[in-house]
This record gives C-alpha cells, sequence and structure tokens, in this order.
C-alpha cells in the first residue's frame, strides 16, 4: 500500500513551492503549519506545497525535493522512528533552501539535519514554549525572511539581461581615460562639483536611448548632442575634450555594446554598435511634475532650453496609468512612495494632483522635495519605471530634509532588489552613508552598491574615477573631508580661550 501524499495545487504568481514531510503521528502539527504557509501564499512567496507523511511505514516523495524550492521537515522523535526517514532527508543534500521545524524538542544530531536553517530560532521546541503561539509566530517570521530574500535574488538573477557592465569615456569633456566597472544594482557617483558626474550620467543615457539605427527619428550623435544640449545636436565638436582629441564613448551591456567615436570639425563620425537596447529612464535634479504643462508642445517647438532629458521625462510622465493588479513587483515600493507623500498622484487634465484625505492639491502646491517623491510613485504607476528598467537619478537628494532622505535610500535599495539598476549622483551625506550601511551589514534587501568617486589631482587635470565597495572606503572622499573639517572647526571654537566662561565638558 502506498503511503498517502496531500497535493495543495492553487497556486500564486511565482511564489516557492513547497514539500512538507513529517510523520502521520504529527499531523496536528503540519495542519497549523499548513495555516501559516496559507499566509505565505497570499503575501506571494509561496504557490503551492505537497505533505508527505510516514503513513504505512514508508514515505512518498512524489515530486519532492529534487523539484520542489523549498523542503521542510517539520520533526519529533516520531519522525525519527521511521528508518525510511533518512530517504528524503538523503534527497534534500544540496538543496539552497532546506529548513528543519521543530515541534518538540529533538536532538538533530547525526540525522543530516543538524546543519539547515532551525525553526523557532533559539533552537527548542514548538511545545516547549510558554505560548506555542508565539513560537509558531517565529516560524512564519523565519519562514517570510528566507522567501523574501530567495524571491529577490530570483527575479535579479533571472528578469532581465540588459544592464550596464562598464562605460568608458576617453578625451569627453572633463575626461582623458576614466572607466565606471558598474554594479548590476546600486551605483553612487560623488564628487566636487564640475567633475563630471552628471556628464557620465547623460552619457551613458544618451547610448541607452539613441535609436538603434539612423532615422528620423534621431541618431547616437543627435541624442548625444540633444541630453547635453547643444547649440546645433549633431555638432558634437562643441563637446570639448581635454586635450582637443578624438573622443569617444564605448558602452558595454549584458547584451551588448554600442561605441562612438566623436570627430573633430569636417571629420565623420565613427559609430559600431552591437547592442539591442534597454530600457533607460533619467530624473534630472530638478523636478518636472510643476514644469509639465505644455512643456512637450513648447519643447518641439524650441522654445525652451532645456537639455532633452526633461523633455523625455515629461514624455513618460504623459502616459496613463495602468491598472492597479498590472503595477507588477514595484508594488509595495509604490506604497511606501505614497504613504511618504499622503496621497496618490494623478493627472487630472494637463496639471497634476495629489490626492489626499484633505482632497486634491495641486503639483505646483506641493513641496518641490515632495513633487520628486511624487514624480516616482507615478512612474510606477503607469508603468514608465519597472523592474526591467536602468534608473539615472541626479541628486535625488535635492530640495528633501533628512526624513525623506531615508526614505528615498530605502526606496532605491528596494528599485535594486527587484531588478532595477540605479545610476545617482549625490552631494548628501546621509543618502550615501544610509546605501553604505546596508551594503557593509547586509540588511535586507541585501543588494550589491558600488560608490564611485570622481576628482582630480589639481584643477586643470583631467577627472580620473576611483571605485569601491563602500562609501568610507574611497580613498578620494569630499563629502567625509568636509565633515571632518566641519568637526575639527567645532572643537577650536569650543576650546577656544576666547570662549570665556563655556562650560566644557
Amino acid at each position: 500500500m502506498e503511503p498517502p501524499s496531500v497535493e495543495r495545487t492553487e497556486r500564486t504568481a511565482k511564489g516557492a513551492r513547497v514539500a512538507i514531510y513529517f510523520a502521520e503521528e504529527d499531523r496536528h502539527f503540519a495542519e497549523v503549519l499548513v495555516r501559516h504557509l496559507a499566509t505565505l501564499r497570499a503575501e506571494g512567496l509561496v504557490d503551492g506545497w505537497t505533505e508527505h507523511t510516514s503513513a504505512a511505514g514508508g514515505w512518498r516523495d512524489g515530486e519532492g525535493a529534487s523539484a520542489r524550492d523549498l523542503v521542510i521537515f517539520l520533526v519529533t522523535a516520531d519522525f525519527f522512528a521511521d528508518d525510511a526517514c533518512q530517504n528524503p532527508i538523503d534527497r534534500a543534500r544540496g538543496k539552497d533552501m532546506v529548513m528543519t521545524v521543530l515541534a518538540r524538542p529533538t536532538n538533530l544530531d547525526g540525522t543530516g539535519l543538524e546543519r539547515t536553517t532551525i525553526l523557532p530560532r533559539n533552537g527548542r521546541g514548538i511545545m516547549s514554549w510558554r505560548h506555542p503561539e508565539d513560537a509558531w509566530e517565529d516560524v512564519l517570521a523565519g519562514l517570510r525572511e528566507r522567501l523574501t530574500a530567495s524571491a529577490h535574488e530570483v527575479r535579479r538573477k533571472a528578469q532581465w539581461s540588459g544592464r550596464v557592465t562598464r562605460m568608458t569615456l576617453d578625451h569627453f569633456t572633463v575626461f582623458e581615460h576614466a572607466v565606471i566597472q558598474a554594479s548590476p544594482g546600486l551605483n553612487v557617483l560623488v564628487g566636487r562639483n564640475s567633475t563630471g558626474k552628471s556628464h557620465a550620467l547623460k552619457a551613458m543615457y544618451a547610448l541607452l536611448r539613441a535609436p538603434l539605427v539612423p532615422s528620423e527619428s534621431g541618431s547616437f550623435e543627435g541624442k548625444l548632442g540633444a541630453v547635453f544640449r547643444l547649440a546645433s545636436p549633431t555638432s558634437l565638436e562643441r563637446l570639448p575634450g581635454v586635450k582637443g582629441d578624438r573622443a569617444s564613448l564605448d558602452l558595454e551591456c549584458e547584451n551588448g555594446r554600442a561605441r562612438i567615436r566623436l570627430a573633430g570639425p569636417g571629420e565623420p563620425t565613427e559609430k559600431t554598435t552591437d547592442f539591442s537596447g534597454s530600457r533607460a529612464l533619467f530624473l534630472p535634479s530638478r523636478e518636472a511634475l510643476s514644469m509639465y504643462e505644455g512643456f512637450t508642445s513648447a519643447y518641439e517647438r524650441r522654445e525652451l532650453s532645456f537639455d532633452e532629458t526633461y523633455y523625455d521625462l515629461c514624455k513618460e510622465l504623459s502616459a496613463l496609468p495602468l491598472r492597479e493588479k498590472s503595477i507588477g513587483p514595484l508594488r509595495p515600493i509604490l506604497a511606501a512612495l505614497e504613504a511618504a507623500l499622503g496621497g496618490s498622484v494623478s493627472l487630472s487634465g494637463t496639471r497634476f494632483v495629489v490626492r489626499s484625505p484633505i482632497g486634491d492639491v495641486e503639483a505646483h502646491m506641493v513641496a518641490e522635495g515632495m513633487r520628486k517623491i511624487a514624480s516616482v510613485a507615478y512612474l510606477i504607476r503607469n508603468g514608465a519605471l519597472t523592474d526591467q528598467t536602468i534608473l539615472f537619478w541626479d541628486e535625488p537628494e535635492a530640495n528633501l530634509n533628512p526624513k525623506l532622505v531615508t526614505v528615498v535610500a530605502n526606496v532605491l535599495r528596494q528599485l535594486a532588489s527587484l531588478g532595477v539598476q540605479v545610476f545617482l549622483a549625490t552631494h548628501d551625506y546621509l543618502l550615501a552613508r544610509e546605501l553604505s550601511l546596508a551594503s557593509e551589514y547586509h540588511t535586507a534587501p541585501d543588494v550589491e552598491v558600488r560608490f564611485f568617486s570622481f576628482h582630480r589631482e589639481n584643477e586643470v587635470d583631467p577627472v580620473q574615477i576611483e571605485g569601491s565597495a563602500t562609501f568610507t572606503g574611497l580613498s578620494h572622499n569630499p563629502i567625509l573631508e568636509e565633515y571632518a573639517a566641519h568637526y575639527e572647526r567645532e572643537q577650536a571654537l569650543f576650546y577656544s580661550p576666547e570662549q570665556p566662561n563655556k562650560e566644557r565638558t
């Protein structure tokens, strides 16, 4: 007689499949565990499960450990009373996600489960807790953390393959030869003013957004000239080079490569590409929500002297919002942004409004920093910003108070964890440190962060780029240097003999 196995076939979007192994004597524990798995299924972390028991003196594995994403062994002494229990344990070896839930205190030494993730996390059986319901809550929390981390990793690896891997700038504006070896997650550019941070962001963005084949809609050189707002977009010789030499940009992505060699006056521009394109979105340092009304038509009539990143952004903002169920994995980020904003964003006629419990507030009446938050929220809501986007953001901290800077830092990390590759330029200590600390201490979501310092040896030298995995690891760090100088000035004033009757502690 073949032992029973109960298959739960209800499926949700991209959650983990689970196999549960337990002794038939412990079925009442399994029923409680299944109720908690149903909670995780409602959260999208679990996508159905099978139950495997030791009834009739054996184990039915079915698809079992080899096909499931998560294997849970629910154990008491009764579990190990059947010698056949070793079969599913052996089949689970080498899997990434194997977890052991102790229903009653049980010695796991030599069982093969002692090195798995054990819940509850204090290593004691559920029934040894004064309040077993608290132990089950700990089990639920442990499962949620592991499944969430796994979901982030799966999305990061499998969703798409269009991220930037390397950008080389030769004899281009302030650079003689500089390389950005990009992280697939967060890339943070720091440096003094006029060291080319925005130039690097715009150069990458222009090559990503330019049409792959020259047409009436434009070309590589035309897009580059428009993004840098040259008087004549195709006159790239107006872009300064360090020594007046021929300049080149070489953009390498996971799915190809684009290279443009900029010639001097009267010489042809050379372009080579083996590049399938990636979706890129640029957020300038100034918000665009309040200037949206009439901007695109005025820009097309050449009545406005803005670079083309503003025009592109206003066109992205013009898209209608998606249906709620179509927003996808960025929905939690949208909820966090709208919570910080105190309402949702919508386009009413030709103007944006923030809809809140106190009524509709036009974008012009919303604080400028909050308008930046509102722009990002609407770009998620209308599908312009997805988990397959490369996001360029120039000075996201501009016009934000420190509390909102931490919100933005968390949003950037969440975006990166879901697959968005982010490039940002900042002068803000709090933003840089928040991103660095999360990376250094691997706080969830754990995303790869890379910092780049743009610096000169002296004012007439070309800009060089230094990379580091942490903010404090940069040897050229003007933000930290100035904060240290500020502290020293404060100490000098505090201990100055010219400060009489000052109580010193």
